[in-house]
């Protein structure tokens, strides 16, 4: 529940944000939500119903790992976009074609060898070599998270970043952990995995109160009115019709790069603006810019 919530949140923020980049990490929320899911329905598959199919089981397995590598995708494309690198399309097809990849070893004839007599499968070569390349792409996606430019963000930016990063490296943990299992004991056995199944989630969870805090933010931003700039204030300081609507778009809290993004325009072109204001009013900082484009009977003492 807490993660259809804040994935309801994310959503109805990132529309009203009109931030492209982060329609991505709610994409990439909403597939992680549906693994999820997924292994809910591994787990009532075991503890609810007798004589359960095995092969529907199996299904569940197959499904999660598409979903797994369905999550790296966004996230690799969301950090590309955020940190402005270089040869984005190349990079976005490149991790699309080792996903493609790994997914196709997966399925790949002969991955795995069922024993449903004695309630098991077990894992083959495609599937430890499918799982190999899936780690190298998480591991690309956490160096560059790690490492991607974050000059000139706003804090609550850089929060989002950094949470992002977080909880892919819990995961990557938890993937490196599974892998080493797999390579000393192929054999999986189809049981109910309880209390781990439970531990395994609250990184989903805490990552899910993250993205309600951050875009829920932009629903309560966007909910009041932005402040018209005075008649007076405009023609004593000559500030242009654009400049108008960098400065309400600054009162409300936005950094920079948001600003940008909500304007279509580039960073470099908001900065210039965000100076040219600083310029023209003698404001020396934000603070200072609210306060002088406030009503003088409603400025604080």
């Amino acid at each position: 529940m807490v993660g259809l919530a804040a994935l309801a949140v994310s959503v109805l923020g990132t529309l009203r944000s009109r931030v492209s980049s982060y329609r991505l990490l709610v994409v990439f929320y909403s597939v992680f939500t549906a693994q999820v899911a997924t292994l809910f329905v591994r787990e009532y598959l075991y503890v609810a119903m007798t004589g359960f199919s095995y092969t529907a089981v199996f299904a569940t397995f197959i499904v999660a790992v598409m979903l797994g590598l369905g999550c790296l995708v966004p996230v690799a494309w969301f950090y590309h976009r955020m940190f402005g690198l270089r040869r984005q399309r190349v990079l976005d097809a490149a991790v699309l074609v080792v996903a493609v990849a790994a997914a196709a070893l997966y399925v790949w004839p002969g991955s795995v060898t069922m024993d449903a007599g004695h309630g098991r499968f077990v894992r083959n070569a495609p599937i430890i070599a499918g799982n190999c390349a899936y780690l190298a792409l998480f591991a690309y996606i956490l160096v560059i998270g790690a490492t991607g430019p974050k000059a000139d963000r706003p804090r609550r930016e850089l929060f989002l970043i950094w949470a992002t990063f977080a909880f892919g490296l819990v995961g990557f943990a938890e993937s490196v952990a599974s892998l080493v299992q797999e390579i000393s004991d192929p054999v999986v056995v189809m049981s109910a995995s309880g209390q781990a199944f439970l531990v395994s989630t609250i990184p989903y969870a805490l990552f899910g109160g993250v993205l309600a805090y951050y875009f829920g933010s932009y629903l309560v931003a966007d909910g009041r009115t932005p402040r018209a700039i005075t008649v007076d204030i405009v023609r004593k300081y000559g500030i242009s019709d654009r400049e108008q609507e960098v400065i309400a778009l600054l009162n409300q809290g936005l950094g920079n790069r948001e600003i940008a993004e909500k304007l279509f325009v580039s960073l470099a072109t908001v900065k210039t603006h965000v100076h040219n204001v600083y310029e023209k009013t003698g404001a020396r900082g934000r603070y200072a810019l609210f306060r002088l484009t406030m009503p003088a009977d409603k400025r604080p003492a």
